[in-house]
């Protein structure tokens, strides 16, 4: 499922970088399913999902700690990935909604308010934001820079 949102962003993105002939959608196409499913890549890709993983993990977690809601360990290892897993359900532009609706409804699991779980998620979603700003602002005053890489 995430494969297949990172395929349409990135169609996209090029059909916006100008018009896209078929041999133009194949390379993307193909460049894609080398990037992600092919032989010597795939465990750099999982490890690189299961870090990034973790790290979302454990920015909630920090985000928690900076709004001074108390989650135990178990919480952060047991709630929060299902409370992030929400933020990817395709119902919600960015999640938001969803992850703050399942914020509210478990942080009351291991003791914490309604209230603080939503606080929680939205301080996650806005540090989640401040930390793609810079991403899209590059795209969007350069959306026909040439892309390099292995091939």
């Amino acid at each position: 499922m995430i494969a297949a949102v990172c395929l349409f962003a990135a169609i996209a993105i090029s059909l916006r970088a100008g018009p896209v002939s078929a041999h133009g959608l194949h390379r993307v196409m193909r460049a894609f399913i080398h990037s992600v499913a092919a032989r010597d890549i795939w465990k750099q890709q999982a490890m690189l999902s299961l870090g990034t993983a973790l790290c979302n993990v454990v920015a909630f977690a920090f985000c928690a700690a900076a709004l001074g809601v108390a989650v135990p360990v178990l919480a952060v290892v047991t709630i929060v990935p299902l409370i992030l897993f929400a933020m990817v359900l395709p119902l919600s532009i960015g999640g938001w909604g969803l992850r703050e609706g399942a914020a509210a409804v478990l942080f009351p699991v291991f003791g914490a308010g309604m209230s603080e779980g939503l606080a929680t998620s939205v301080a996650f979603g806005l540090v989640l934001l401040a930390t793609v700003l810079p991403g899209m602002m590059l795209t969007w005053m350069r959306p026909n820079a040439p892309v390099t890489g292995r091939h």
